[in-house]
């Protein structure tokens, strides 16, 4: 994917969920290569679950990761 699409695909959701773009870029990223999402941020997390076009891909919070 070119990284112009990427960025603007990141801007484009960062700006309809309130967040910042850098962590939509890491989304995207993993849409792209098609793994789960692995974030920290659980107001991400919130937010995500809570858009009308949810990520292609899992969210996973970083607390339900093993270990």
């Amino acid at each position: 994917m070119p990284m112009r699409r990427l960025l603007d695909c990141a801007t484009a959701l960062a700006m309809a969920l309130d967040h910042p773009a850098h962590d939509r870029v890491y989304l995207a990223c993993a849409e792209h290569v098609r793994r789960p999402f692995v974030t920290a941020d659980a107001r991400l997390v919130r937010k995500l679950s809570e858009v009308a076009s949810p990520p292609s891909i899992e969210v996973v919070p970083l607390a339900a990761m093993p270990g």
